[in-house]
């Protein structure tokens, strides 16, 4: 660890403004505390948000796949996701 320490992306995460970033963090994560994510969060400079999620690393459920979603059609401005998340999850 101590090798590929100076890897790390925290030691990266303040410079990557002004692009806005979102930070997804999952309270389950085996590997990552709630603390760990919270110090990578706080390294990075904004525009930035994190949202938290009550589920493992892969930060697969249906809300963080929602947000990520809507996240980069925003940044992408790309037209609204809405009516395609609503769909998929069988919403008219």
């Amino acid at each position: 660890m101590a090798v590929i320490e100076p890897l790390d992306a925290i030691h990266y995460a303040g410079s990557l403004a002004p692009a806005h970033l979102l930070f997804q963090s999952a309270h389950l994560d085996p590997g990552i505390s709630d603390e760990q994510a919270q110090q990578f969060f706080n390294a990075a400079n904004g525009p930035k948000e994190l949202k938290w999620y009550d589920t493992s690393h892969d930060v697969l459920d249906i809300a963080a796949i929602s947000d990520r979603a809507r996240f980069l059609a925003a940044e992408l401005k790309l037209r609204p996701i809405e009516p395609i998340l609503k769909r998929k999850i069988g919403l008219r």
